[in-house]
């Protein structure tokens, strides 16, 4: 409805529809930040039992729009570069909640937001308990295919440098705090001296 409204009044105004893109994206952006502001979540609710699924969609979204800051190679770039964005709505541990054949997490590092990210419900299906090293082999493989599931999956691949013997504790942790940092300048003026517990 608000978007609506936009484009009714700015045919009124302009008596066209000539509207370019860019204007037209800023104005997507400034109603999603209204519809969901920075002061709507806290760090303790970005956990696998309360996270709204909105974040990952916003976080896909910012690392596909800002790939020259968070992807290294013009290889990785293009691979996110044709992402293509699916309502996904299944959220996948990549280090998985059983653990066979895996290192023992607790149960706070298993849920939390940086193990965590957005797939398909039948490729979440497909995953199931399997090890981290299978995952990371799937991870591969729709990189070299371009077909990502998650521009946040892919991000942890890479940041256990696409080792599933990288994907530990403390590596899980930098990558949370990455995206907790992205989370927040992906809104317009944020100070950095704003409490951290408020994205």
């Amino acid at each position: 409805p608000a978007l609506l409204k936009y484009l009714e009044d700015f045919v009124r105004e302009h008596a066209s529809l000539e509207l370019d893109a860019d204007t037209y994206l800023q104005k997507l952006k400034s109603i999603d930040n209204e519809w969901h502001p920075q002061e709507s979540v806290n760090e303790e609710e970005l956990t696998y039992k309360n996270i709204d699924r909105y974040w990952f969609w916003r976080l896909d979204y910012y690392l596909w729009e800002r790939k020259e800051d968070y992807f290294k190679t013009e290889e990785e770039k293009q691979i996110v570069e044709e992402y293509v964005f699916r309502a996904n709505r299944s959220i996948e541990h990549l280090h998985p909640q059983h653990q066979e054949n895996n290192d023992i997490w607790g149960d706070d590092d298993i849920h939390s937001f940086g193990n965590l990210a957005m797939i398909s419900q039948s490729f979440n299906s497909q995953q199931s308990d399997d090890p981290v090293t299978v995952k990371f082999a799937r991870i591969k493989d729709q990189a070299h295919n371009h077909t990502l599931q998650s521009i946040k999956m892919y991000l942890m691949y890479l940041d256990a440098e696409k080792s599933p013997l990288g994907w530990k504790v403390d590596i899980k942790n930098k990558h949370q705090d990455k995206m907790y940092d992205l989370l927040k300048k992906s809104y317009p003026d944020v100070s950095c001296s704003k409490n951290r517990n408020m994205l």
